[in-house]
């Protein structure tokens, strides 16, 4: 609400609440409530009986009871909405796999860049980015979360989503949990919007969409066990996370490699329009190299011990026959599935793998 009114002073009750309505706090009309000016700052002191109100990002917020939430919505809280129907993509922001922000790409802004700088110092040093390709004629048709459970309920503090697409199919985002865990259903009849609180400095734990639509009478269900993951992964880095690509009908393959030419992340181009991000996605920040046509893929991991996968570096080409100068390099045609297991510092690749 500060952000609102302290840059707003010798103004009446009328002209704050009508401002404040127009950045979504629809509650403050009806209040009787008082501005206390000091210090050039501005004030709203609200009566003892109202235990706070929703602040949005938008002039025209749903209403909560429109909108399928799940994590507990308290009385005073700040939302965060994404308009899915206006996105080229999305970067989520985590943490020590808990998500503390989600940019929108736009033809206007396609860069993440901004949304990384608003987060706090200590925050950007431990945070990677994962990227949700949505390229022309893509839609989100269906939003679910895998979340870890912990004392006999699920909790949000570790979101693991799957996104259903009409292009790329099923996507995951986010962490894995190899224990326990619940699949909670956001939507599945193409949401407008998606939805997730802000905290001043802790991570977002209520994600929502809208609208709320009757449900059909089941969901075609996500893949039900993790992918592939050798275990020893999981005791080599603890927050790690998980892309997943099908190598059949690609058509072009971005990767982005930071200064040590080690691969942080691809983006595979499929022939019916499809796009799929993998890995580390920080577009701005690392060099991208575009291949065409590919018809094999080939990766060496970067051991500084034996027991240690620190790194990969890959290398794309349209031919078939071809050679390496060390005995690392694993090769893959262009079929199955590729597996993309990251965390801040490391990065591994399963390659060739069976369709799930």
């Amino acid at each position: 609400m500060s952000s609102v009114l302290d840059r707003e002073t010798g103004l009446d009750i009328e002209i704050v609440r009508e401002k404040a309505e127009a950045y979504g706090i629809r509650l403050l009309k009806l209040l009787p409530a008082e501005l206390i000016q000091m210090f050039h700052v501005l004030r709203l002191e609200l009566p003892a009986s109202l235990l706070g109100f929703h602040i949005w990002d938008t002039p025209s917020p749903p209403g909560i009871e429109d909108c399928e939430f799940y994590g507990r919505v308290t009385s005073s809280m700040q939302f965060k909405t994404t308009d899915l129907r206006s996105v080229t993509g999305l970067t989520f922001f985590f943490s020590f796999s808990k998500l503390y922000a989600i940019h929108a790409h736009t033809h206007a802004r396609p860069y993440a860049s901004k949304a990384f700088d608003r987060l706090p110092a200590k925050r950007q040093e431990s945070v990677v980015w994962i990227y949700l390709p949505m390229p022309r004629d893509e839609e989100i048709t269906a939003i679910a979360m895998r979340l870890k459970v912990e004392g006999g309920g699920a909790t949000t503090q570790k979101p693991f989503f799957m996104i259903r697409t009409k292009l790329a199919g099923d996507v995951y985002i986010g962490p894995c949990h190899l224990r326990q865990h619940r699949d909670i259903v956001l939507s599945q009849s193409s949401p407008e919007l998606l939805i997730h609180n802000v905290a001043d400095v802790g991570p977002a734990t209520v994600f929502g969409t809208y609208p709320r639509k009757q449900q059909r009478d089941s969901l075609p269900p996500f893949n039900n066990r993790w992918p592939n993951m050798d275990p020893l992964l999981h005791l080599m880095f603890e927050h790690m996370y998980l892309s997943v690509a099908p190598l059949k009908d690609v058509t072009g393959i971005r990767v982005l490699e930071d200064e040590n030419f080690e691969c942080k992340g691809m983006i595979f181009d499929y022939s019916n329009g499809a796009q799929r991000a993998l890995g580390d996605c920080r577009f701005g920040h690392y060099r991208a190299k575009t291949y065409l046509s590919p018809r094999r893929l080939c990766y060496c991991h970067v051991q500084p011990t034996p027991a240690i996968m620190r790194g990969v570096h890959v290398e794309i080409g349209s031919e078939s026959d071809h050679a390496h100068s060390g005995d690392d390099w694993k090769c893959s045609e262009m079929k199955g599935n590729i597996e993309f297991w990251f965390s801040k510092e490391h990065s591994v690749i399963v390659c060739g793998l069976p369709p799930s």
